[in-house]
């Protein structure tokens, strides 16, 4: 996967490789950053971020990023998880509810993630929260609400309850997030791309055609962004850009609270 060089600039960074896609600019968003981030971990028991969107927005390529950039730049310990999965319960179930051979009704994907979220947020986040670390997520439970309550058409009252229930408030609330948001030409083209690198998906969510089904995600997301005051990141750009864009959004939460 493709991951980011810092370049030196006045800011002590550690990489050594420079890119020429890195402006100004965008280096001192990033310093702005590091010191936020160190700051509110020093300040509140760690930090966790979330990343969320429809597939095929580059979610899990700008949590490496973010992992890279605060790995390389502070002492910090960070955590990465991806949703679902983390322990073995969790990528258990996590192949089962992607396997297209599995046939799950919409409510049966609810429970199974569900499920998956209490394991991973007992075992690897509320831990690593507690040790004062860094926790970069790859979806939470947003993704419940836009795929299972505004795609597949559960009752939106169920998918609250059930998760307000089950899983802590830290867990619910991240300190910061935001929803990766593409256009249907930039999600083909990223298609297009996996597909040419990748032999045997099998994924029942990432290769769904169904075009009114992820419209309605998209719209899931909109109004899940709009319910929760989460920042909206549109990912029409280059890697780099959208960076700069998803550190902004973090940054706005971080000196908020």
């Amino acid at each position: 996967m493709k991951q980011i060089f810092m370049p030196k600039l006045d800011f002590n960074y550690v990489g050594v490789e420079i890119s020429s896609n890195i402006t100004m600019a965008m280096a001192k968003e990033q310093r702005r950053f590091v010191d936020q981030v160190a700051a509110y971990a020093g300040s509140r028991q760690g930090v966790y971020i979330v990343l969320e969107g429809a597939d095929l927005t580059g979610k899990s390529s700008q949590c490496w990023n973010i992992l890279k950039l605060l790995r390389d730049n502070t002492n910090l310990s960070i955590q990465l998880v991806e949703e679902p999965g983390g322990t073995p319960r969790a990528d258990e179930i996590r192949r089962l509810v992607k396997d297209k051979s599995s046939h799950l009704s919409p409510m049966e994907n609810v429970k199974l993630f569900t499920e998956a979220r209490i394991e991973l947020m007992r075992e690897v986040i509320e831990p690593a929260l507690a040790r004062g670390e860094i926790v970069v997520a790859a979806r939470n439970w947003w993704s419940t609400l836009a795929y299972q309550g505004y795609g597949q058409g559960v009752d939106l009252d169920e998918i609250i309850n059930l998760t307000g229930r089950e899983l802590s408030d830290r867990y619910v609330t991240p300190d910061a997030g935001a929803i990766l948001l593409a256009d249907d030409e930039a999600r083909r083209r990223r298609r297009q791309n996996r597909d040419g690198a990748a032999t045997n998906r099998n994924d029942a969510f990432e290769d769904n055609d169904d075009a009114n089904f992820m419209i309605k995600v998209a719209e899931g997301y909109r109004q899940v962004a709009k319910e929760y005051s989460i920042p909206i990141v549109n990912t029409n750009a280059s890697e780099m850009e959208v960076f700069d864009r998803v550190l902004d959004a973090l940054m706005c939460q971080l000196e908020d609270r």
